[in-house]
């Protein structure tokens, strides 16, 4: 009923079924974060000093829903789909057990999703990395868009809004970039400090909206693909 090398590692027989592991002690999660919340889902990373199946379950208004990874690891991904859509808060809770059957149970706490509005007559698209500089702690990141109406028209009056995101955890939060003249091109300059190589930034590109009003929302916009719209780029500190 054990992992035959697991079984050995832990007291047991392979060869004998009545000596079962001595394995008693309780895996333990590291490094556990939310990587990105949308309207509608979340990623959540982990890891495990030991090979460890996990449960993970979010529980909001009248739904639980459990997650399960069957194949043992050690690094943990775990995408959370379905989620109540439009800023709603869900209760999220990590079970991870190890081959000698030991649980640890971990709170992830609450993740709430990004409010959703549609703004029906306008939509940012072509958004596009123009530039990438990477040194001295800092990296700067060039970005572009062109805001159009659906039905295809350039529209002035808009600027790109971005979330940055370090490793998982929010750094900044709401960018925005300059305003969209005639040709419908709006930019942005990122900046972000005191990186070490290795670090993880993801930059997240949200709606374009309205510089007297703020239409907010989601940046998974209507007729365009979410992945799009994210860039993840690892600091090396080497200078491009």
């Amino acid at each position: 009923g054990y992992p035959d090398g697991h079984e050995i590692a832990n007291g047991g027989d392979p060869l004998d079924p009545s000596k079962g592991s001595s394995d008693t002690t309780p895996p333990s999660v590291f490094n556990l974060r939310v990587a990105w919340v949308t309207g509608a889902g979340a990623k959540i990373f982990f890891e495990t000093d030991e090979l460890t199946t996990s449960r993970t379950n979010w529980t909001s208004g009248n739904q639980s829903v459990d997650v399960v990874e069957d194949l043992p690891r050690k690094v943990h991904t775990v995408i959370l789909s379905g989620l109540r859509k439009n800023a709603k808060d869900h209760a999220v809770t990590l079970e991870v057990t190890d081959a000698g059957g030991n649980t640890t149970q971990v709170p992830v706490g609450t993740i709430t999703t990004l409010p959703v509005v549609i703004v029906p007559s306008v939509v940012l698209r072509d958004a596009e990395v123009l530039e990438v500089k990477d040194s001295g702690g800092t990296l700067h990141v060039e970005l572009s868009g062109t805001v159009r109406r659906k039905a295809g028209g350039k529209q002035s009056g808009r600027a790109l809004r971005v979330n940055v995101f370090v490793n998982g955890q929010l750094s900044q939060e709401a960018l925005q970039g300059s305003t969209s003249g005639n040709d419908g091109v709006t930019r942005l300059d990122v900046i972000e400090n005191g990186l070490v190589p290795g670090d993880e930034v993801t930059i997240v590109v949200m709606t374009a909206h309205g510089v007297a009003q703020d239409f907010g929302g989601d940046w998974s916009m209507p007729d365009t693909d979410p992945e799009d719209r994210r860039w993840v780029i690892e600091y090396t500190g080497q200078g491009l």
